[in-house]
């Protein structure tokens, strides 16, 4: 039986008996505070406490819970859910949003979400008759089309790929890979409105979802956890404008009263990354047109939320007695010098990745979030006064989305705001006792050869 080699426990003696390890230690000075900070606490605005703008907020989460088989051969799943909650300012009146009795908050819950599920095979299972890497294919195609949704999720996906928000563009889809592996070839894109067409070079069907390219994640034979996790924040997203698209369609007027929020950043990355330029597009076209759009997605872990957390003590607001909130938009320049602590790179900060950008709100004296909201138009290097990009002004509905904050505070989690953790109770699929459920579930209740 061979044993793991381990660091040696006597290793830093070397190191205490060095002189010029001693001589460097006795050479450095602690920075003061008030060096740290002091640039930290240039370019905040207060904005005073007021009645939230907004009469209905929508918010979307997800959750992913992976099970493995129990035998000689590893069988895996990805259970993956998402969830859209719909909350009425007006019914915040007469519950205590900081301390929200459970009872109050399930009753808000009832018939106030619209859920989806899906399952992933990702280690030696697949749909009958078919490869892995082709039964994912037609799972993605599928639970777009998730029939309790009622078509909803899918034909906003549609209206984001063809650009349909504008029916005068008649605009082809992103241009993408081909997914089959004998293929491979580049396609400049699926004609208008098209669920489905064959790959030009090997005759191939290829599905409209296949555009955002889920089969790049994975090979014929197995997929990645990340798999899951890809198509959970890409059903977030189109979840999410899906509301969006309703309201764009049937009662644009009211989408001057409605908040969306999702739970995470406003960005997409990697092959996922060919959506933003389209939601980009609309955005900008949304407020050309007299109906911005009011979005924020909020970052409770990361770099941003560090960073933030290291800073927001010695900011204003400090006592409770303080009615009003300060936020900060972070420029690309300041994210990378100072969160980032890298002053160049050859691309700009979210370029293809981003359609959120960062803010810092403290909301009261114990409340300090990271939020995403989209700039009117995004603006590179190229552009006159990109380095101080963005300005508040540069982000649409800032100050009223942060005027709306307020209301929503709730201290049952810290820096949580409760659309959220509303949404985050419905989504959530955790770790026990949901995923001994769904093993029971997909491997003794189904019998899955």
């Amino acid at each position: 039986m061979y044993q793991t080699e381990t660091a040696s426990k006597l290793g830093h003696l070397d190191v205490l008996k060095s002189e010029h390890v001693k001589k460097l230690i006795e050479e450095f000075e602690a920075i003061k505070a008030e060096e740290i900070y002091s640039e930290d606490n240039l370019g905040w605005k207060n904005l005073e406490h007021k009645p939230s703008p907004f009469k209905l907020i929508y918010c979307v989460d997800g959750s992913i819970a992976s099970v493995v088989g129990v035998g000689a051969v590893k069988k895996e799943l990805a259970f993956v859910k998402t969830a859209l909650f719909a909350l009425d300012e007006s019914s915040l009146e007469h519950i205590d949003k900081k301390y929200p009795h459970p009872l109050q908050m399930k009753k808000l819950m009832q018939n106030s979400a619209h859920l989806h599920s899906t399952v992933f095979p990702l280690k030696n299972i697949r749909l009958k008759d078919i490869s892995l890497y082709d039964s994912v294919r037609r799972i993605v195609f599928e639970s777009f089309n998730d029939p309790s949704q009622h078509g909803h999720i899918y034909e906003t996906y549609k209206w984001l790929i063809y650009k349909k928000w504008d029916p005068r563009q008649q605009s082809y889809s992103p241009s993408f890979q081909c997914p089959y592996l004998n293929c491979l070839g580049q396609i400049t894109g699926i004609p208008y409105n098209q669920d489905k067409m064959n790959c030009p070079h090997c005759q191939g069907e290829v599905f409209s979802t296949d555009v955002i390219g889920f089969h790049m994640e994975m090979n014929e034979f197995s997929a990645p956890d990340s798999l899951a996790t890809s198509y959970m924040l890409i059903h977030e997203t189109i979840t999410l404008f899906s509301a969006i698209r309703f309201f764009w369609e049937h009662d644009r007027d009211q989408l001057s009263h409605i908040l969306f929020i999702k739970d995470g950043p406003l960005s997409l990355r990697s092959q996922y990354s060919k959506l933003v330029p389209n939601i980009r597009e609309f955005l900008k076209f949304a407020v050309d047109e007299n109906s911005p759009i009011y979005m924020m997605g909020q970052e409770k872990t990361g770099a941003f939320d560090d960073f933030f957390q290291s800073i927001e003590r010695n900011l204003e607001p400090k006592e409770p007695s303080q009615k009003f909130s300060s936020y900060k938009p972070l420029t690309h320049k300041y994210i990378r010098e100072s969160v980032q602590c890298a002053p160049f790179r050859e691309n700009e900060y979210g370029l293809k990745t981003n359609f959120g950008e960062k803010v810092l709100v403290k909301i009261d004296s114990k409340t300090a979030v990271v939020l995403n909201i989209p700039p009117y138009e995004y603006k590179t290097s190229e552009d006159e006064d990109y380095i101080n990009f963005p300005r508040s002004s540069d982000l649409i509905g800032l100050e009223k989305i942060i005027e709306g904050l307020h209301s929503l505070v709730t201290v049952k989690y810290k820096n949580a705001l409760l659309p959220i953790v509303l949404a985050n109770g419905i989504a959530s699929l955790s770790s026990y006792p949901s995923a001994s459920v769904l093993n029971l579930f997909a491997f003794q209740g189904r019998q899955i050869g």
